[in-house]
């Protein structure tokens, strides 16, 4: 395991250990990883052909966020689900375990959706084409999502940095939980370092 202390949720780092992520899955043999991951697959498919659920999460901030969630896919279909089975489980089965009206194309649903070009349900990795989301039924193009980003990489939303914090980030405020007091035990965890948590926090809903 890294040195996760020294760990942050900087993009441009994250970018560089991808990087080096991929090098190694490609310069390294993989066949140990590859039988684990079957075998942790097939248990989940188990589950789901069994009429149980599996939901895909983002682990946030332990995992790459986005790329973790379509490598599940892509690893879901390799080792034994359908593409729709695996679209499912970040889809319609989220929106029926958390009793929401979220995953599916109905009436009455909230209007959040993905447009890609490609068809996932074919080939599960043209679900990561992505090139339009509706949230609310308000269309985002890819360019208007990291126009923010584009001015100083790594460092936030430049609309935060000027004070004008979106909508989303301001409600945060008033229902953010109470903070769960330090404890020893979780000192252990790079995600539970100091450092993490306040750039886990910045990035969501507070000032730099």
């Amino acid at each position: 395991m890294r040195d996760a202390r020294v760990r942050t949720l900087n993009p441009t780092w994250r970018l560089a250990e991808l990087e080096k992520e991929a090098d190694t899955a490609r310069t390294e043999d993989q066949a140990v990883t590859r039988a684990d991951l079957k075998r942790r697959v097939e248990q989940c498919l188990a589950i789901t052909r069994a009429g149980g659920y599996i939901i895909m999460g983002t682990d946030s901030p332990i995992d790459d966020l986005a790329v973790s969630s379509h490598m599940n896919l892509r690893a879901m279909v390799a080792y034994g689900y359908t593409p729709r089975e695996a679209l499912m489980t970040a889809t319609s089965a989220a929106g029926r375990y958390l009793a929401r009206p979220l995953g599916v194309l109905r009436t009455g649903m909230l209007a959040d959706l993905v447009v890609v070009d490609g068809d996932p349900l074919e080939r599960i990795e043209d679900a990561a084409n992505v090139t339009t989301t509706i949230v609310g039924g308000r269309v985002h193009t890819v360019t208007d999502l990291v126009a923010p980003y584009a001015d100083k990489p790594g460092s936030g939303s430049g609309a935060a940095r000027a004070g004008r914090r979106p909508a989303a980030s301001r409600a945060c405020d008033a229902t953010e939980s109470a903070r769960v007091p330090r404890h020893p035990g979780t000192d252990a965890f790079w995600w539970n370092h100091p450092t993490v948590l306040a750039e886990a926090r910045r990035s969501c809903c507070h000032d730099d």
